[in-house]
């Protein structure tokens, strides 16, 4: 005897199964929407880091072109030089910050991220360079 909704495959039963797997999924939904939000906000918090130390640099660079008086003969003087070097490496610093934000914002929402080992690599060096130029300072006029 044929049944009365055709000769077809019967359609599926909603198991207890079929609801757990609704609610499962609609669990992973929220936290993967939780979960780039919270990684948004860690890259927000990161931009102000970088943000912070470029502002840093720039002040410090002030005060030390500043306050730091050249000697008689020297010319433009090693307090300016250093100065305009810490300012210029805020500066860069503030950059890089920003296009590292742009890209890990863009990279997250494509789930495509990867860290950026070269910006870690130029804050290492700008650091080092800025170390170098205040010890030979400290050792020549201080």
């Amino acid at each position: 005897m044929k049944s009365v909704t055709g000769g077809g495959p019967k359609a599926p039963r909603s198991s207890s199964w079929d609801t757990i797997g609704e609610s499962v999924e609609a669990a992973v939904r929220t936290v993967d929407a939780d979960s780039r939000a919270r990684t948004h906000l860690a890259n927000e918090r990161t931009f102000l880091a970088w943000l912070r130390t470029g502002l840093s640099l720039v002040a410090l660079g002030i005060a030390v072109a500043h306050f730091l008086e050249p000697r008689e003969g020297q010319g433009l003087g090693f307090a300016v030089i250093l100065g305009v070097i810490l300012v210029a490496s805020g500066m860069l610093v503030t950059a890089e910050g920003g296009r590292r934000f742009i890209r890990a914002r863009d990279q997250i929402e494509a789930e495509t991220y990867r860290p950026d080992a070269p910006a870690v690599i130029l804050s290492v060096f700008l650091v080092a360079v800025a170390g170098v130029a205040s010890l030979a300072y400290i050792v020549w006029f201080g």
